[in-house]
């Protein structure tokens, strides 16, 4: 019975590794693909708040999955250090998590606020809560990590475990979150739509939000089943993906906005008088 649990973990942690290899791929091969357009779009404007936040977002994903990718690849990672290691990845896929998403609401409130004066006090109370909501309920698993010893050659040298109800509760945050964001893109844009006549901005804006969210929404739930019905081993199945999605998806939508409005802005404009 104990060598079958050990082959089923070993098969376990395996496909959770392919699947953060594949994530990184992922993150690189889009950064390949894109740099040129980050070259002109960002580098080559002034800096503000929201070319910031691009840049975190951009990047913080390189040093998560570096990190998740020197937990795999070290043979001598044990406790303190492996409980560090783990540590970093939860904060920089957190932070990289708030700083996406807030980018992403602060484009919604730029192009519903000025129509619609009361996003302009919903949307920062919706994304505050959201925001500390997810942080406090991370503490909550970080608090709680345990090192375990782990199988030499067979598996990493080291794995986490913790409370798995927060990391539920997180994945269910992020998901309601970005279900309400997008039923708010798609009223406003149904609401909106005699208004836009041709306007390539807005109709590309709503369409990237739209299946922005659509995929995180998807991921979201597909964490929460992994974590609700498959062993403690899956637990992180999925996360480094989404980090990587979050990542990616947030820079496709701005590079896309860039080329329709030919300037680089998301902050709400205030009617002239």
């Amino acid at each position: 019975m104990e060598i079958e649990k050990l082959v089923k973990s070993v098969q376990d942690v395996r496909i959770v590794n392919y699947v953060d290899v594949a994530s990184f791929t992922i993150l690189v091969y889009n950064y390949v693909l894109t740099f040129e357009q980050e070259l002109g779009v960002i580098w080559m404007s002034q800096w503000t708040i929201t070319k910031m936040f691009f840049v975190l977002t951009r990047y913080i994903p390189f040093i998560d999955m570096a990190l998740i990718m020197y937990h795999l690849f070290s043979p001598n990672l044990h406790g303190h250090a492996c409980f560090v290691v783990y540590q970093g990845t939860i904060w920089m896929f957190v932070i990289g998590l708030l700083i996406a998403e807030g980018i992403l609401t602060l484009r919604t409130w730029a192009i519903w606020g000025r129509t619609h004066p009361r996003l302009n006090v919903i949307l920062p109370i919706v994304f505050a809560i959201f925001g500390i909501s997810e942080f406090s309920m991370m503490v909550v698993f970080a608090r709680s990590m345990i090192v375990v010893p782990s199988v030499p050659v067979l598996l990493p040298s080291c794995l986490i475990t913790g409370r798995t109800h927060a990391i539920v509760i997180c994945w269910t945050i992020l998901m309601v979150y970005d279900a309400l964001m997008l039923v708010i893109m798609v009223t406003q844009g149904l609401k909106n739509f005699p208004l836009e006549g041709n306007s390539r901005l807005l109709k590309v804006v709503k369409r990237d939000g739209i299946i922005y969210y659509c995929y995180i929404f998807a991921l979201s739930v597909l964490n929460i089943v992994i974590v609700l019905t498959q062993p403690a081993d899956l637990l992180f199945l999925f996360a480094p993906l989404e980090c990587v999605i979050h990542s990616v998806l947030t820079a496709q939508i701005i590079f896309h906005i860039r080329a329709e409005a030919g300037e680089w802005s998301m902050e709400p404009r205030l009617p002239v008088k």
